[in-house]
């Protein structure tokens, strides 16, 4: 648990920032994706599709995460991941769109959810890579705590 008391510092609040908008990132993913395959089920009532749907956004995101990692070590990571993150809202906004305009497409969810997969890619080295330049080596395991709690707690749902 964070302690408040110590978020004075300028570091303190850094760490505060990041730790908050990984959780943020982390729940929307796990909301992406349960929300994604609920519509697909619920448009096309096929498992083939929403599984298509799933696999369109993990194969790029697997096969594109050393590229991520790459990235991250080369450019600025606040940057990388604002800018993948951006994308990333911008594709959610796409799947809105194509909702409000009751013009639901397999294909259209397909190429979103490549799409968002390979942002994937690219988001997730670049915010994991923010912690060594925001704490003192010594107390990097220390750090690495909350951090990793919001990985384990996300998917469990706690």
């Amino acid at each position: 648990m964070l302690n408040l008391k110590r978020l004075r510092s300028r570091p303190a609040r850094q760490f505060a920032y990041l730790w908050a908008g990984q959780t943020l990132i982390f729940c929307a993913a796990q909301i992406w994706l349960v929300a994604l395959t609920w519509l697909v089920l619920q448009e096309t009532q096929s498992g083939w599709a929403a599984g298509s749907v799933l696999m369109a956004a993990a194969i790029p995101r697997g096969l594109l995460m050393l590229l991520g990692g790459a990235m991250s070590d080369r450019l600025p990571t606040n940057r990388v991941a604002a800018l993948a993150g951006a994308i990333a809202s911008l594709a959610i906004m796409g799947v809105v769109g194509m909702l409000l305009a009751d013009r639901f497409s397999l294909e259209g969810m397909i190429a979103i959810a490549a799409l968002f997969g390979s942002l994937e890619a690219f988001l997730y080295p670049a915010v994991l890579a923010l912690l060594p330049k925001l704490v003192p080596a010594d107390r990097l395991s220390q750090a690495n705590r909350p951090l990793a709690r919001i990985k384990l707690d996300v998917p469990l749902g706690s």
